[in-house]
């Protein structure tokens, strides 16, 4: 016997799930599967009663279109950021759109099994994804991994390549990897540990908005009042560094990741958007 959901929680459903719905629109395609869902949703409630079977099976279904709909923009937006391997990327879209294709198929409900199997198929797709995006970013900064990481790092794509189920130990096994990667040739691009970075910081006791790149994104510190006064050369690159009159050059930056500063010391809002403590 199927037992109905109380009116009051269906509702209280509905309204959650037209949240969830709203934040689909990253991705267009998957708009209106998860509509024709939710229209079906709001049938139901309207034409009688709704069981809790059916209930759960239709915030699941949705919350599952809304992981593949995060996840196909994230590859997209990687895939205009950079043409580098532009084929592996498409390769993930196409699997994450047959997925797509399979969660959005006419069904009365899902499995525990198939849940679970689901679940860890686009978990999978989800770390191969960032071994690219990662791989993507050690080239840019210019970062090296000793051997032995590196070797680790390229097994990761081995193992997420191999077709094989994803096992928790295997989840497990990438993330470890992963946090070792990050630490040492962090997503920043300063090809240093965020624990240095926090020291470097603490050791010049600057206020925040005193960090700054050269056009190849070289990072220096502008002491005193943080405004530009005069131009000098890049240590590492001989580019030209600093500025005139508190105008930094227009080819330089403000090197935002080295102490979370959205503007610069020397400036108009700083005095507002930076007051927040580092």
């Amino acid at each position: 016997m199927k037992l109905a959901v109380d009116r009051d929680i269906l509702l209280t459903t509905q309204s959650r799930l037209q949240r969830e719905i709203s934040e689909i629109n990253i991705d267009p395609s998957g708009l209106p599967h998860a509509q024709n869902i939710f229209a079906d949703f709001e049938s139901k409630i309207t034409g009688g009663t709704v069981s809790a079977d059916q209930l759960a099976f239709i915030e699941n279904q949705i919350n599952l279109i809304k992981r593949l709909s995060g996840m196909k923009a994230k590859l997209a937006e990687q895939q205009k950021k950079t043409g580098k391997y532009a084929s592996e990327l498409k390769d993930i879209m196409k699997e994450l759109t047959s997925l797509y294709t399979w969660v959005v198929q006419p069904r009365s409900h899902m499995s525990q099994q198939e849940t679970t199997q689901f679940s860890a198929e686009t978990t999978r797709l989800a770390l191969l994804g960032n071994w690219y995006i990662m791989k993507t970013q050690i080239e840019n900064s210019g970062g090296t991994l000793s051997p032995e990481l590196s070797d680790w790092f390229d097994c990761v794509k081995t193992l997420l390549c191999d077709k094989k189920p994803l096992s928790p130990e295997r989840e497990a096994k990438v993330k470890r990897i992963y946090y070792d990667v990050k630490q040492a040739c962090p997503a920043s691009g300063l090809g240093i540990t965020d624990t240095e970075r926090q020291e470097i910081v603490k050791a010049m006791d600057l206020t925040q908005g005193h960090w700054f790149k050269c056009p190849n994104g070289h990072v220096y510190a502008i002491g005193d009042c943080g405004g530009a006064m005069e131009e000098a050369t890049c240590p590492e690159c001989k580019a030209c560094i600093g500025g005139q009159s508190h105008r930094l050059r227009d080819d330089n930056q403000l090197a935002g990741e080295m102490d979370g500063a959205r503007h610069a010391a020397w400036s108009e809002a700083a005095n507002l958007a930076n007051y927040e403590g580092f």
